[in-house]
């Protein structure tokens, strides 16, 4: 698996605490055979981009423009916490007005939509289960914030027919869900056990074993438990607990001479 510096200068910093000195990352790059100058080059692209900046020289955290993201992300320990009993009712989101001639434009709706857990029901219409605390309001608000266009109209539906709620609600496909969380269970339970090894080849794996598991919550659309054996999916967030505490520990056992001085 290909590594990009980018990415891994931005998770580095998603889960930093404190600003990161510029040979942590070169350090972290070179696990993943990627070399210093590449590092470096990619953390000058990513200041312009101003999804890092510099705290002093040679020091990095957050940009303003990656800020809204990790805040997400940071939530995902509390995933659950959002989810309350459905009702039966639908969270829906209007496309039907908005213009698809522009790729960048399709490819964050598409995304923000992903991250949202929403299937399309009918051209123009996504729908997702009305199962989140703030319902439609709450949901509307944060995907204007994750940058879906204002013009997309967001509401609550409900007393769909027969036909449409059987189409809804296989929109989802529950089976590879839940074989998803017992294998992520499964991985990160089994490299726990093997956690005390080589600390790099550890801090590697970790790294990309957690990588997959924190894009899998990113992505997991939180469907209730008419749809999805919840569960199985607490019981992965806590597993994904418990091997987040163990890999952070390796991070900073690894790398904790490289702190920002006093």
């Amino acid at each position: 698996m290909t590594i990009k510096p980018k990415k891994l200068i931005l998770n580095l910093l998603k889960g930093a605490t404190e600003p990161v000195a510029t040979q942590v990352f070169v350090k972290a790059c070179r696990l993943f055979d990627i070399s210093e100058n590449s590092t470096r080059v990619g953390l000058a692209r990513l200041a312009s981009e101003e999804l890092i900046e510099t705290v002093e020289r040679g020091f990095y955290r957050l940009g303003p423009n990656a800020n809204v993201l990790a805040d997400e992300l940071f939530h995902w320990r509390s995933m659950e916490e959002k989810l309350c009993t459905w009702d039966e009712s639908w969270i829906a989101v209007y496309l039907g007005n908005l213009g698809r001639r522009d790729k960048t434009s399709l490819r964050r709706r598409d995304r923000v939509l992903k991250l949202n857990g929403f299937g399309e029901l009918e051209q123009g219409l996504v729908v997702r289960p009305n199962n989140i605390v703030g319902g439609a309001g709450y949901v509307r608000d944060r995907m204007y914030k994750l940058g879906l266009e204002t013009e997309a109209i967001v509401f609550q539906l409900a007393d769909l027919d027969q036909s449409r709620i059987t189409k809804a609600m296989a929109l989802w496909d529950a089976k590879s869900l839940n074989n998803n969380y017992q294998n992520s269970i499964d991985n990160m339970e089994a490299w726990m056990q093997k956690s005390e090894a080589d600390p790099e080849v550890a801090a590697r794996e970790s790294f990309l074993l957690g990588d997959q598991a924190l894009h899998d919550l990113a992505y997991d659309p939180l469907l209730p438990k008419e749809l999805v054996d919840v569960a199985l999916r607490k019981k992965f967030l806590k597993t994904m607990i418990r091997y987040d505490e163990v890999g952070k520990t390796i991070w900073y056992n690894l790398y904790q001479s490289c702190k920002l001085p006093s």
